[in-house]
């Protein structure tokens, strides 16, 4: 199996945030969206030009807000999207970062037979500080075996090292490939950063779990080294690794 870091060193990659134009979650940080342009959702697949999928970009991230209003969650829509741009550019590289479905394994079926090359989903933090569902990762590997998969958690939100331990001994049961560590920052100087960063890093709102610490990058580099020792084909861990790590 190709692990996500032999793929990584791709110059050219963009993200897309699709299927925004409703969404049923309140999500803060995704005020952003507005000042982007978009059409209504329907069954044509919107994509980008395909002179710059043809001729710059090498990976391509596709993630959405959490669409709970929609029977399958969305994973429909990203199916089509991933089958349009696999067929324009066989060769390209596609990651979808998604939502849990609320635990739906047939809208997880649709998404990981499109041909998509890593399924992303991201289960935050620990499971005492929040609900986790760990099926729709565990399905879309059985599923899909080929493909992929990874997952996120951001620290400093009160997890123990314990716990932090017990989740990524977890996600290796269920054989997840990839994991990310990072962490949420609250208070940021430059606009330009706070921009750059807007939808990736920032707490998403003051309803979420709030940073408790400042986790040192000793403890990053410590928790790198554990990840891949239990198993882990790439552990990309750092106070500014974004969620979906491609888009770094």
């Amino acid at each position: 199996m190709a692990c996500h870091k032999d793929f990584i060193e791709a110059n050219n990659v963009e993200t897309i945030i699709i299927i925004i134009e409703h969404k049923s979650r309140k999500i803060e940080r995704f005020k952003l969206v507005e000042l982007l342009k978009h059409s209504k959702l329907n069954s044509k697949v919107q994509l980008p030009s395909p002179k710059i999928i043809a001729t710059r970009v090498d990976c391509i991230v596709l993630t959405s807000v959490d669409r709970d209003d929609l029977p399958d969650g969305g994973s429909g829509h990203f199916a089509q999207t991933v089958k349009a741009m696999k067929k324009l550019k066989p060769e390209i590289m596609i990651e979808c970062l998604t939502s849990n479905f609320r635990g739906d394994l047939k809208a997880v079926d649709t998404l990981v037979h499109s041909g998509l090359d890593l399924f992303a989903h991201n289960i935050e933090t620990v499971k005492r500080l929040q609900r986790i569902i760990l099926s729709v990762l565990k399905h879309a590997k059985l599923n899909n075996g080929g493909m992929i998969t990874k997952t996120s958690i951001m620290l400093g939100l009160r997890e123990t090292n314990d716990e932090l331990k017990e989740a990524m001994d977890d996600l290796r049961a269920i054989e997840v490939d990839i994991l990310t560590l990072g962490q949420y920052l609250q208070d940021l100087n430059s606009s330009l950063f706070f921009i750059f960063y807007f939808v990736y890093i920032l707490q998403p709102t003051s309803l979420q779990l709030t940073v408790k610490e400042y986790v040192t990058p000793e403890n990053f580099a410590f928790w790198k080294e554990d990840g891949e020792s239990i198993g882990f084909c790439y552990v990309a861990s750092g106070p500014l690794v974004s969620i979906p790590f491609l888009s770094i």
